[in-house]
């Protein structure tokens, strides 16, 4: 049984579709579509419900971790994390750049396991940021079903809000030059 998340359920949707179209039989994928609060929180302390596979906020995790303890249900919680990319001076820079670039705008970021964090070397430092900064300038944004979009929109205002934030708390952080 699969429930996305009820911002994001047209690639399970289709995923779906797929396996009945290649054959699946019945009943052996599931698609529950729903909030979280309540589907989600259904799916977790149901006694016919073995495993609960999330990926997301710690607070949801720690959610669903109460919740699928009244029948000890197998859990496996992915909830993020601040990912570092390291670039030390004898990496490839060309592709060290390209893969920084990947990381953080993989998904418009909205991965798990966005770069957010980057740790370069003090010797190439300089270059590498110059180089990010370039490449960064070149990606088309635009509508995610467009095939020359590089880069789609965030999910909602919401999340647009809070990137909004953390970009201004990173530039008040800043080291000043």
């Amino acid at each position: 049984m699969m429930k996305p998340s009820e911002i994001t359920p047209l690639t399970t949707i289709k995923v779906t579709e797929l396996m009945e179209e290649v054959g699946f039989p019945k009943g052996v994928v599931n698609l529950v579509l729903g909030e979280g609060a309540t589907v989600g929180n259904e799916l977790a302390v149901s006694h016919e419900v073995d495993l609960i596979s999330f990926t997301g906020g710690i607070d949801t995790g720690k959610k669903i971790m109460q919740n699928a303890s009244g029948n000890v249900k197998k859990i496996a919680l992915e909830l993020g994390g601040k990912n570092p990319n390291i670039v030390f001076a004898d990496a490839d820079f060309e592709t060290a750049v390209d893969q920084a670039l990947n990381a953080v705008f993989f998904h418009a970021g909205q991965v798990c396991s966005a770069g957010a964090r980057l740790l370069v070397e003090d010797s190439i430092h300089d270059e590498f940021v110059e180089a990010l900064v370039e490449r960064t300038k070149n990606i088309k944004l635009g509508n995610g079903f467009d095939e020359d979009t590089q880069s789609g929109p965030l999910i909602s205002a919401e999340h647009r809000a809070k990137v909004e934030e953390y970009v201004e708390i990173g530039k008040k952080k800043a080291p000043k030059s």
